[in-house]
């Protein structure tokens, strides 16, 4: 899933973030990096959580091939 972490996923007193690593458990996508935090004055260790998308694709072949059975049943 993409995203842009300096305009979605900062608070507003983060003026810059760099992501060092990326990693997934298959329900949740894991980002860690760094930002400069400018009310501290300082840059600080930061972690994105974002789930991940649902199987959509799969939810809509399954539902398209529901529909080819009842229509093959039907006849």
């Amino acid at each position: 899933m993409p995203f842009d972490s300096d305009t979605q996923l900062l608070l507003s007193n983060f003026t810059s973030s760099e992501a060092r690593g990326i990693w997934d458990d298959g329900v949740f996508t894991y980002v860690a990096g760094r930002g400069y935090n400018a009310t501290a004055g300082r840059e600080e260790a930061l972690m994105w959580v974002v789930p991940e998308p649902p199987a959509c694709g799969l939810m809509l072949v399954a539902g398209l091939a529901g529909f080819a059975l009842l229509g093959r049943h039907r006849k």
